[in-house]
């Protein structure tokens, strides 16, 4: 079951894979046939979201 999140904010889908996160232990996971420049895979090593963007490099929708 998959749960979808929106920001309340505008968020650019590059600050969230700018390594910034990684502090935190969150980093970017590539799925070679899914990742693709509007859809990106953030993960901490067990869970996995994916960061849905629109054509002008903002968040779209986020699910779990």
């Amino acid at each position: 079951m998959s749960t979808h999140y929106t920001t309340l904010k505008k968020v650019r889908i590059a600050d969230l894979f700018d390594g910034r996160l990684e502090e935190f232990g969150i980093r970017e996971h590539v799925y070679p046939k899914q990742t693709i420049a509007t859809d990106k895979f953030l993960t901490d090593g067990r869970n996995c979201l994916c960061v849905r963007g629109d054509e002008s490099g903002f968040v779209h929708t986020i699910t779990r």
